[in-house]
């Protein structure tokens, strides 16, 4: 009777244990993935993120600063293609989702609708052929060096689709918060701030009508 007595205490306090243990973050389930779809992601990577955040803000959109694609899906194992701060490169989700800033989704994951979806294959091959690029820091169009929904959009536009055309950049009002924080990150590159020039970012692709969202586990959606 004692020894079941423990067993029963020692079952209740790993019990209360993993209730109190921090929740996983929801996500898009990765079981639903498949090649060709979009995951995006909101970083951790202080005030330059928290100014895109606010710079490029979609009403009714998940606030979000980053894009991958996913390239393969062998059961658990999903690799996808960015343009991260290593370049042009491959990664694995669950990389990728530790980057996730904790406050909303580890992710989010979204389809290419019909008829670009058949198109997956070929867009697939434009991703493969920029591996090993550098990543560019800087947000610049043409110069061989890409971001992450650059990226997207580049590869797209070889194919002579314009789903995600390039738009006008903008990095903050005149005086705002986020504007100041640019200016200081330019200036250290002795770059002015490239505010108005061509270019893509991923919230502009999440708001995307050619983009079918995915339902984030846990939200009902």
């Amino acid at each position: 009777m004692r020894n079941h007595l423990i067993a029963m205490n020692l079952l209740w306090i790993f019990s209360s244990l993993a209730a109190c243990a921090k929740p996983e973050p929801p996500r898009t389930d990765p079981g639903r993935l498949r090649p060709g779809d979009l995951v995006f992601q909101r970083l951790r990577c202080g005030d330059l993120c928290e100014a895109i955040h606010r710079a490029t803000r979609v009403r009714g959109v998940p606030v979000v600063s980053h894009v991958a694609v996913v390239e393969r899906v062998d059961g658990k194992k999903v690799t996808l293609i960015e343009a991260y701060d290593r370049g042009v490169a491959r990664v694995e989700l669950q990389e990728l989702a530790r980057r996730s800033r904790g406050d909303g989704p580890a992710w989010i994951a979204a389809r290419l609708k019909a008829p670009h979806d058949a198109l997956v294959p070929f867009f697939l091959e434009e991703l493969r052929a920029r591996l090993g690029k550098p990543y560019d820091p800087f947000f610049l169009p043409d110069n061989d060096a890409f971001y992450c929904s650059e990226l997207i959009s580049d590869a797209l536009l070889s194919l002579g689709v314009r789903i995600f055309p390039r738009i006008a950049m903008n990095f903050g009002a005149p005086g705002s918060w986020e504007m100041g924080v640019w200016e200081k990150y330019y200036l250290q590159h002795r770059m002015p701030v490239p505010q108005g020039h061509p270019g893509t970012n991923p919230n502009q692709l999440l708001a995307s009508p050619h983009l079918e969202r995915l339902p984030v586990e846990g939200s009902g959606r």
